[in-house]
């Protein structure tokens, strides 16, 4: 299994980093690769990402859903079942209105150990730069609060 893995430190508590992740109509405010998002946030549903640099629309499979603090979805796009993903955000409350965000992707399928490297680099690195938009955008939400 190849993977790739993000972690994030958000000065917010974890209801307002929850409530940016569960609207996915405002994916594209935080992910730039993305146009829209549309689907219903429920374990076994469908959602529909329109990905920009792939120009296709991707159906996933959410596959883990436990508010505020596990979403997880699979997408086996264009190239299942040889190379499959397992998405993910993980929040964990840290107090004093911090939270930590694990986000990432772990490949999956018959020919996943061939996904290259610098592939993998790379959409660490996006992963990494969403993370820090969110982070810009819920703690800008808990400034405007106080």
């Amino acid at each position: 299994m190849r993977s790739c893995h993000t972690q994030t430190i958000i000065e917010a508590p974890i209801e307002v980093v929850w409530n940016i992740l569960a609207d996915v109509e405002r994916y594209p405010q935080w992910n730039p690769t993305v146009s829209k998002v549309w689907g219903t946030l429920a374990v076994n549903r469908l959602l529909y990402i329109h990905h920009i640099g792939l120009g296709l629309i991707v159906p996933v499979q959410v596959t883990q859903y436990e508010p505020p603090h596990t979403l997880r979805w699979h997408s086996w796009g264009l190239f299942a079942p040889l190379v499959q993903g397992d998405h993910y955000f993980r929040l964990t409350d840290l107090g004093q209105n911090s939270t930590a965000l694990e986000h990432g992707e772990d490949l999956t399928g018959a020919l996943s150990y061939l996904v290259p490297s610098q592939l993998l680099s790379k959409l660490q690195s996006n992963y990494a730069y969403h993370n820090k938009k969110l982070k810009i955008i819920a703690e800008q939400q808990v400034a405007t609060l106080h």
